[in-house]
C-alpha cells in the first residue's frame, strides 16, 4: 500500500527555500528544497514551530534538497530541535546534499542532531548511512 497523507501539503516560500509540509497522523515530514541561510531560516523556524504548537508527536526535517546551509540554517535546526524538546515531539533529520553534510560535520553540529539512516530507519546523531565511505582523518 502507498500511504496517504491525512491532509493536503502545505508549502512555504523564502528566499531560495522551499519548504512542504505532508501530515500523515500525528507525524509531519517537512521536505526542504534550495537554500538554507539569513533569506530563509526565520520561515524554517516558523515552519517548526506551527507543527510543534499543531501537536505532532514526529518532526521527520527531509533535507535530501537543501543544496546551501550557512550559520542561520544551522541555528534554526537546533532551534527546531528545542521547540520539539518543549513540545514533548520527536526530531530527526535526513541526510543532505554532500555540501551541507560538510558543513554539519565540520561544525560538529551532526552530533548533535539525530539523523536516519539513508533506507528511512532512524540512525543515532553522527552515526554513518549504511554503504557510505568510512570518514577521513
Amino acid at each position: 500500500m502507498i500511504p496517504v497523507s491525512d491532509r493536503p501539503a502545505s508549502t512555504a516560500v523564502a528566499g531560495r527555500l522551499v519548504a512542504r509540509t505532508k501530515s500523515q497522523g500525528d507525524v509531519r515530514t517537512i521536505v526542504l528544497s534550495g537554500e538554507v541561510d539569513m533569506a530563509s531560516a526565520q520561515m524554517l523556524e516558523e515552519t517548526l514551530a506551527e507543527a510543534c504548537a499543531a501537536g505532532a508527536k514526529e518532526i521527520v526535517i527531509d533535507l535530501s534538497g537543501v543544496e546551501f546551509m550557512d550559520s542561520t540554517g544551522l541555528s534554526a535546526l537546533l532551534q527546531g530541535r528545542a521547540y520539539c524538546e518543549a513540545h514533548n515531539c520527536s526530531y530527526s533529520l535526513t541526510p543532505a546534499q554532500r555540501p551541507v553534510e560538510r558543513v554539519f560535520k565540520r561544525t560538529g553540529i551532526r552530533d548533535r542532531l539525530h539523523f536516519r539512516a539513508g533506507n528511512g530507519q532512524r540512525a543515532r546523531g553522527g552515526a554513518r548511512d549504511e554503504g557510505s565511505p568510512p570518514p577521513r582523518r
